[in-house]
């Protein structure tokens, strides 16, 4: 049995409460609750294979949540050109751009503007795309 005390919480007693469903679960409606409650969110990977998601309301942690990720492709059809965000089960992403016309270059500017978005929609910080560096290979 544990005692709460005035000023004591479940958490400093006992530590984080942990959830294991063995059932089908409705995580887009587990997904829409944490939103709501939640006043911003963090993803990261954890490990090959896996990422996280820590909601918070706050300054406070209020939910985790882990996912198991094979291979999570994004595709964005802009204007003539696709653009596709893999990230494979070892967290590593490739980022390309498909070109509907082989002789044309996209500005850097235009490229980087939708990839921040795809980010931004992600969840992702978008200021990791300044940090990505890019070739143009008009073969591929």
């Amino acid at each position: 049995m544990v005692w709460i005390e005035n000023g004591d919480t479940i958490e400093s007693k006992i530590g984080n409460a942990r959830v294991e469903v063995s059932e089908n679960t409705d995580i887009n409606s587990i997904y829409d609750y944490l939103g709501d409650e939640s006043t911003n969110s963090s993803l990261y990977f954890n490990y090959p294979g896996s990422c996280g998601e820590d909601f918070f309301n706050g300054e406070k942690k209020i939910c985790s949540i882990d996912y198991t990720l094979p291979l999570i492709t994004v595709t964005r059809i802009n204007g003539n050109h696709t653009y596709r965000l893999n990230i494979d089960d070892n967290g590593i992403g490739t980022i390309t751009v498909k070109l509907k016309e082989m002789s044309k270059e996209i500005p850097e500017s235009e490229y980087k503007a939708v990839l921040k978005e795809m980010f931004v929609d992600l969840r992702f910080n978008p200021e990791q795309v300044d940090d990505f560096e890019f070739n143009y290979d008009p073969v591929h």
